[in-house]
């Protein structure tokens, strides 16, 4: 036993001249992905299955070409150890305890929509915003609200509305002037109109992507969002411009706003004159919350106030000039650039939208883009023509039980629909509804929710495995024994934890291992 540890140190000494050489390995390319790196319990741990379980990690996933020589080693450590835990608690009966594995289920439920979005949604959501943040678009809406859970009735009256502005505008009429006439009010203002130019991340995502897909000089046909029902008309793209930092000094009005302007004009000459503009804020703004920051109301991009205030400042084009007076739809204001923000490279601003990303709604709203991912992804199709005979049964024969409705010989084995080339057919949707909803009234809103159960199952199985290190096993049950495979047993002691100097060798295991593969 002495003499093959003296042995492996003396490889280890030999090979740190190599391994001192380069920080990480260059490539595992070179190791046969049936070698052997370690043993738990009789059972073998091979290279392959190593790496495979160390590039899960989602901080590792992308260093497959440059593998941290203590990053590995310290998981090869880790990996045994969640090995023999998961042989105790197989042996102590816990993949058979109903209270465990419910427990386990209820983990995974709970975690699998954050890491559908983290793992899968993410990187496509912030591609999308990457590529929309280079252009700005100018629209102008109709918006007809409606209730959150609108009547039949009136979903139809607003389809109907919208679709006769849209053929008037087609025939020559004026968008905005049949924005006014056509949409909601709030408090006598209307809720449609110019809203100027926007960029990706500055509007619910449902008006964006109908936006960005609408050429310019056309309409769009209806759609909805939270606020009701819209239709849309772009303008005009351009290229983004940068976000600016701007102060302003805001002017306290008075019944009539030439007085307000005329003040305002004064203080602009005077700053021409060389005025100090911190003491022009100070003396003249009534903006008290932006006084304490000598009048600077932040980093603004393009589109994200009112048109008439948001054309006039982004008009200016160098630090330190100022705009003349002017009213915009918030008051009269003078405004003065202070910076322009550029990027050092495009990782800066990648990081930058990534942020912006996680505090939007289209990010936070987990549960249902995950449903519509994993939908998209499996290509799922229904058949609509047995779906709708379903629903007009059960909605024609109410206060009976399910199992008592009949149906067309041979109508069961229709297929109901398929998803991730999976196909379910109507009796299989009939099984699934006997079990669940027998003692209940026809339930006509259950005839879609085998797809939502499926879709919980399916995302379970992303998360499969990455729950069972939460099972920990007794303190009364050792762990079983671990044997790291260095080209010779290195042997166990009595409670099956690695001898101290055979964890030393583990550290640098990988790396040798790899070395001498690719001289041999």
């Amino acid at each position: 036993m002495e003499g093959r540890l003296l042995k492996a140190a003396m490889l280890l000494t030999f090979s740190f001249l190599t391994l001192t050489s380069c920080a990480s390995l260059k490539s595992t390319s070179d190791a046969d992905k049936s070698d052997v790196v370690g043993e738990v319990n009789g059972e073998s741990v091979s290279w392959q299955e190593l790496m495979q379980n160390y590039q899960r990690n989602p901080a590792e996933a992308d260093t497959a070409d440059a593998i941290d020589i203590e990053d590995l080693t310290d998981f090869l450590d880790l990996y045994l150890d969640y090995r023999a835990k998961l042989a105790a608690a197989g042996d102590a009966g816990y993949f058979e305890d109903e209270s465990i594995t419910s427990e386990l289920n209820q983990y995974e439920m709970q975690s699998v929509y954050p890491y559908w979005m983290e793992n899968r949604i993410k990187d496509e959501l912030l591609q999308e915003l990457y590529e929309r943040a280079f252009e700005q678009i100018h629209v102008s809406h109709i918006l007809i609200r409606v209730d959150d859970n609108p009547a039949p009735s009136d979903t139809l009256n607003a389809w109907n509305k919208l679709m006769e502005a849209r053929e008037r505008f087609l025939a020559g009429e004026e968008f905005d002037e049949l924005a006014l006439e056509y949409s909601s009010s709030d408090r006598g203002r209307s809720m449609g109109g110019d809203i100027g130019f926007f960029s990706a991340g500055r509007t619910v995502k449902e008006f964006e992507d109908v936006a960005y897909s609408t050429p310019v000089d056309d309409v769009s046909m209806p759609f909805r969002t939270q606020f009701g029902y819209h239709m849309l008309y772009v303008k005009e793209r351009r290229e983004r411009e940068p976000e600016k930092l701007f102060s302003h000094i805001y002017f306290e009005g008075d019944a009539d706003v030439q007085v307000t302007l005329n003040r305002a004009g004064e203080v602009v000459k005077k700053l021409n004159e060389g005025a100090s503009w911190v003491e022009m804020v100070r003396e003249y703004s009534i903006d008290q919350s932006s006084i304490p920051r000598n009048g600077q109301i932040g980093w603004i991009q393009p589109g994200q106030y009112a048109a008439r205030f948001d054309s006039t400042i982004m008009a200016l084009q160098s630090p330190g000039d100022i705009t003349e007076a002017f009213q915009s739809e918030y008051g009269v204001h003078i405004v003065k650039l202070d910076s322009i923000k550029t990027y050092q490279n495009d990782a800066q601003l990648r990081s930058e939208l990534e942020e912006m990303l996680r505090n939007l709604p289209r990010y936070r709203n987990t549960r249902g883009t995950a449903i519509q991912q994993v939908r998209a992804s499996g290509n799922a199709e229904f058949n609509t023509e047995a779906r709708s005979e379903i629903s007009d049964k059960v909605s024609g024969t109410p206060g009976i039980s399910f199992s008592s409705l009949e149906w067309e010989e041979g109508f069961q084995n229709k297929p109901f629909f398929t998803i991730d080339g999976t196909t379910y057919t109507v009796s299989d949707y009939f099984s699934w509804l006997e079990e669940r909803w027998e003692q209940e009234q026809t339930p006509i809103y259950s005839v879609p929710s085998i797809l939502t159960v499926w879709w919980y199952s399916r995302l379970q199985k992303i998360r499969s495995g990455t729950m069972l290190p939460l099972i920990q096993p007794p303190l009364n049950v050792s762990l079983k024994g671990i044997r790291i495979v260095t080209g010779s047993s290195a042997g166990t002691n009595s409670t099956g934890f690695l001898p101290p100097m055979t964890r030393r060798l583990t550290r640098v295991l990988p790396c040798l291992k790899a070395v001498f593969l690719s001289t041999a």
